[in-house]
């Protein structure tokens, strides 16, 4: 019996939404709790298109 795997990253990955597509990667969102506020971070990859 074969197990699936699967790949799954944080919002904080640097890559761009190609690349998640083309690897079948899935991206999560990042939150951090400070002070009772919760705050949800999607990072921007700094990669270019070449």
């Amino acid at each position: 019996m074969m197990n699936k795997v699967k790949i799954v990253t944080d919002s904080t990955v640097d890559m761009t939404p190609e690349e998640l597509e083309f690897y079948d990667i899935t991206m999560v969102p990042l939150s951090i709790y400070i002070d009772g506020e919760t705050f949800w971070i999607r990072l921007k990859s700094n990669k270019k298109n070449s």
